[in-house]
């Protein structure tokens, strides 16, 4: 794949260039009573609660999808040849972090079309279905951000089943349809590219 892409190649370079203030993240609470404590402070004293950002945005989201694409490229670079991709042994776990990449990228992009977190986390409407975040996007124009081809967007469709299923996050016997790997990691690279300037552009910012 010929585009470079844009964030840190390293993991020491994400972690000392993370913005912190412009991504979703948690606080892991480990008893009832922290939790409560916590729930309290937040209400009484916002400004105490340091170092932890309970907003989200469509570039933190991006930034995230982002990581996760890196995160499969170390697992499973991309080979230098034909026959070492047909060699290159399977890895549900590189296609987890692919799917979650695009799930991702496909939020971020309706996240700056104005959709509300809790609309895409509704797993009646989206969850984590990236064939009907993927029809959403499409609907919302992604195409004058991003020009996926049928063959493209069939990739993630395909996808979808089983990575919405949970099945890539937990070891289960059977059979998995998925697309080609390597050609799905092109896809979530070019979501990912694509996006960055949509996201980055888009305004404001919601509480999860």
């Amino acid at each position: 794949m010929g585009a470079k892409l844009l964030y840190p190649k390293s993991a020491s370079s994400i972690a000392s260039s993370y913005d912190q203030t412009d991504s979703c993240i948690g606080w892991t609470l480990i008893t009832r009573a922290e939790k409560i404590i916590y729930t309290y402070v937040r209400i009484l004293f916002p400004r105490l609660i340091m170092g932890v950002n309970l907003r989200i945005t469509a570039h933190g989201f991006w930034r995230h999808a982002a990581d996760f694409l890196h995160a499969a490229d170390a697992l499973r670079p991309v080979p230098n040849s034909a026959v070492g991709k047909f060699r290159s042994r399977p890895s549900l776990v590189a296609y987890y972090l692919l799917g979650h990449s695009i799930e991702l990228s496909l939020k971020a992009f309706l996240l700056a079309k104005g959709y509300e977190i809790r609309v895409l986390r509704d797993p009646k409407q989206f969850g984590h279905s990236v064939a009907n975040l993927l029809a959403e996007a499409r609907r919302r124009k992604l195409g004058k951000e991003v020009k996926l081809s049928k063959r493209e967007c069939a990739a993630i469709v395909l996808l979808s089943e089983t990575y919405k299923g949970k099945r890539l996050e937990y070891v289960e016997y059977g059979v998995y349809r998925l697309p080609e790997y390597f050609f799905l990691q092109a896809v979530a690279e070019k979501l990912v590219l694509g996006l960055r300037k949509c996201s980055m552009n888009a305004t404001g910012r919601q509480k999860p």
